[in-house]
């Protein structure tokens, strides 16, 4: 099993402090869904960061013999970092440097199954990457001259981001092709009331998805579980085939600007839909931060003005005081089917406007 080192640098305000430590426990579940292990975490607070290496000279230093101590060879920065920090630590500390962003996306890579979230996770890993070697690595602007370059003088860089770019553009067809099937789906469910769930990852939507609609759709205690969009209708007694659920993509703290960028057709599923069930895990303490991730992304993807109705999950195992449910919030357990009925009500209520 591969063993990491982990670490953030925050500066010296307390809610990005708190943030920062929040998101270094995180962590451990991010590696853990990639099969690695997180075996020692490191926190600095700096007024700025360090040009050449992020973190101070001291704490690099630090990283690298605890590094050899325990024999680990790859250490994961909470924060982004640029190309010339990275090659500046590696060089440091003779250590494999990866930062979270590296970590997600991965993730979403291994768990992407159809055509176009492979087209799309794979877009956002291109994009990612071009952004690090502008101006990043300097073995990349040595001149290269040979066969399908543009002659003597062109670098390595202009070589490989020309690579980088032409790869995006052939993606990017795919997922066009792809839109157009995306759009016939679109066309069949006129006439139908749209719910999606959304929530940050890991929060038991697909769970919820599973025991409204019967889908029998693989669950896991894992980060990410679900890239790809599942549709089911929802199993009622009265106007059957009127109300379609779709399980989305989780979110999460800070969402790789890439991947939203290139899952706009896969989150259009959320943007489109009538009602959003924003889904909670209330089992965890910081919940409710969780809830303001996910409405920040939705407000990015142009959702945040179109009816929300928070369901607090887990509710069954939740270590927390449960509050009386305030307006537009249900309590309820995806797994223990608590609170179902009044949600599937709450539902129905809405999808009457269609009728």
């Amino acid at each position: 099993m591969k063993k990491f080192i982990t670490i953030a640098v925050s500066g010296k305000n307390l809610k990005e402090r708190e943030k920062n430590l929040i998101l270094l426990n995180e962590m451990d579940y991010l590696l853990k869904t990639l099969g690695y292990v997180s075996c020692e975490k490191f926190h600095q607070e700096r007024e700025k960061p360090d040009s050449r290496f992020y973190a101070g000279k001291g704490k690099i230093e630090e990283l690298r013999d605890c590094a050899e101590k325990l024999g680990v060879h790859s250490v994961v920065f909470i924060n982004e970092l640029t190309g010339s920090q990275i090659r500046n630590i590696e060089k440091e500390t003779g250590l494999e440097v990866s930062t979270r962003k590296d970590v997600i996306l991965e993730i979403f890579k291994e768990h992407a199954g159809s055509k176009i979230s492979k087209a799309e996770v794979e877009t956002a890993q291109l994009r990612h990457r071009l952004s690090r070697i502008v101006g990043g690595f300097d073995y990349l602007s040595r001149p290269a001259g040979g066969i399908g370059t543009k002659g003597p003088g062109e670098t390595k860089l202009e070589t490989e981001k020309r690579a980088i770019k032409k790869r995006i553009s052939y993606l990017g067809e795919i997922i066009k092709k792809n839109k157009t099937t995306l759009a016939m789906q679109k066309e069949r469910r006129k006439g139908t009331f749209r719910v999606s769930l959304v929530g940050y990852t890991n929060s038991g939507k697909t769970t919820l998805l599973n025991v409204l609609t019967g889908a029998g759709a693989k669950t896991s205690n894992i980060m990410f579980s679900t890239i790809d969009t599942t549709t089911r209708r929802m199993k009622q007694n009265d106007w059957k085939n009127k109300v379609l659920i779709s399980d989305t993509v989780g979110f999460i703290e800070e969402l790789p600007f890439e991947l939203v960028e290139s899952f706009k057709s896969t989150l259009e599923e959320v943007a489109d839909a009538e009602l959003r069930l924003l889904v909670a895990d209330f089992s965890e303490e910081n919940y409710s931060m969780k809830i303001e991730t996910v409405k920040n992304i939705l407000q990015k993807i142009g959702c945040s003005e179109k009816e929300t109705l928070i369901l607090l999950n887990k509710m069954d195992i939740s270590p927390c005081d449960i509050p009386p449910p305030e307006e537009g919030c249900l309590l309820i357990s995806g797994k223990m089917g608590i609170g179902l009925e009044d949600l599937k009500r709450e539902i129905l209520k809405r999808a009457g406007s269609i009728r």
